[in-house]
């Protein structure tokens, strides 16, 4: 899907569990013949910045874009105030170095 609609930014919603990326940075990952390889990452103000490789019959270069802060009780769906607000200023940066193109946002 990230391919055939030329998506640029991925903003993934929940904790990370069962990801379609590899965990580590240099790492790749082969599903059906689409290769995604994970060509680096930073924290930035409790946001994961994860910079992508999606590879097929097209190549193109994607953002993740993830909370890294989540509340501390270990079963809130929610993150912390600070990281959410962290994480919507992100979002709206990288939707603008863009140029307003499509963002597939992700629940896994």
């Amino acid at each position: 899907m990230v391919l055939e609609q030329e998506i640029k930014v991925v903003v993934q919603l929940e904790m990370e569990e069962d990801v379609f990326y590899p965990s580590k940075d240099t790492g790749f990952v082969d599903s059906d013949g689409c290769i995604v390889s994970r060509t680096g990452s930073e924290v930035e103000k409790n946001v994961k910045i994860i910079k992508l490789t999606v590879k097929s019959r097209k190549v193109s270069n994607v953002t993740l874009i993830c909370i890294n802060n989540w509340l501390d009780d270990g079963n809130s769906p929610f993150p912390k105030p600070l990281s959410l607000l962290s994480y919507l200023g992100t979002l709206e940066k990288y939707q603008q170095w863009t140029g307003d193109e499509k963002i597939c946002i992700t629940d896994l």
